[in-house]
């Protein structure tokens, strides 16, 4: 058997960097953001437009295989003596070319794999259809329902613990519980829920990021709730839920995965408020430090107030180190069964 080596291509923003930061510690992978270098920055330039993000939403462009020999990968598995296990995370496929990684893929010492880490139906269609052109050895993903209509297959191990102490210290228990998200089609949801904790006298920090065509209106709207129109920096976030005692999640409709609000509670011991009815299948679910609520009535408040002290005793399952080796088990045991 020929010595691993493992290439991660991250999504890019600060919070998905962090979420694998794991893998840039070992010795035999490499993290990577940036898929192409030049080292010219007009050809930069000209590949980051080729490849963004907001144009190929609108159209996709074609003739990106010109830009293959300057690709990373090509770079990173120039040797034939080692067996290379890449992983691209979710819709970080877009800064890559389908055809390129199905060529790299033919490579009888490379393996490629996507970890989705939203809905696949939540990505753009673009993203969907390159996820669909490309000749996985397999799709994993932390969503259930899509696991099952898509064949891909589930995996929740993909956060990597991180100490909160960097972003800042603060008091442990300076709000009472804390929530941050997208306002998508749960605004509703969202104020019955902090009215219901505020009007006990909760100290509650809710961040909602909406569409600056209405911020006026869901400010007058839903009084108390601070509302942003850019996505909040991930150390914020740290901070923050250094500093509450609970953290709420209010899932859309359709989810049922764990998510980065589940791993946050089990990783920093806070207590979790939760429309998700996944979190009770976890090894970590707690009944004393997690309440799995239909409705904003099922609250119980009074055990916010009066748990003090959280332990979920979490021994780095969810390390996406372990997701590696995952990946690479199922990859060999395959190849015994064939």
């Amino acid at each position: 058997m020929r010595p691993l080596k493992y290439i991660l291509i991250d999504t890019g923003s600060e919070s998905n960097k962090l979420m694998m930061s794991d893998v840039g510690k070992m010795e035999n992978a490499i993290q990577r953001t940036k898929t192409y270098e030049t080292g010219n920055k007009i050809l930069d330039n000209l590949i980051r437009i080729h490849f963004s993000y907001a144009i190929n939403q609108r159209i996709n462009l074609p003739f990106k295989s010109i830009w293959n020999k300057w690709c990373v990968l090509d770079k990173l598995t120039l040797d034939d003596n080692y067996e290379y296990f890449i992983v691209i995370v979710n819709n970080a496929i877009h800064r890559l070319s389908v055809k390129h990684l199905n060529e790299l893929q033919k490579r009888d010492n490379i393996h490629i794999y996507s970890l989705l880490l939203d809905p696949f139906l939540h990505l753009p269609l673009n993203v969907q259809k390159q996820i669909k052109g490309v000749n996985w050895e397999k799709i994993y993903s932390f969503q259930k329902s899509d696991c099952l209509k898509f064949n891909f297959t589930i995996s929740n191990n993909i956060y990597s613990k991180v100490d909160i102490a960097l972003y800042g210290k603060t008091d442990s228990n300076k709000t009472d519980v804390y929530f941050v998200g997208l306002a998508k089609d749960r605004m509703d949801k969202i104020y019955k829920v902090y009215k219901r904790l505020a009007d006990f006298g909760l100290a509650c920090d809710f961040n909602v990021i909406v569409d600056k065509r209405v911020l006026d209106a869901y400010k007058s709207k839903y009084t108390g709730i601070n509302f942003k129109t850019s996505r909040i920096p991930y150390g914020d976030v740290l901070k923050s839920i250094s500093a509450t005692r609970c953290i709420l999640e209010i899932c859309s409709e359709g989810q049922d995965g764990l998510t980065m609000r589940f791993y946050e509670a089990v990783f920093y011991n806070k207590m979790l408020i939760t429309n998700n009815i996944t979190a009770k299948q976890s090894d970590y679910y707690n009944d004393t430090y997690m309440q799995v609520i239909e409705n904003y009535k099922d609250i119980d408040l009074d055990r916010i107030v009066n748990t003090d002290v959280v332990d979920y005793k979490y021994d780095g399952r969810y390390s996406p180190v372990n997701f590696l080796q995952t990946i690479v088990n199922d990859y060999y045991e395959y190849e015994k069964k064939d």
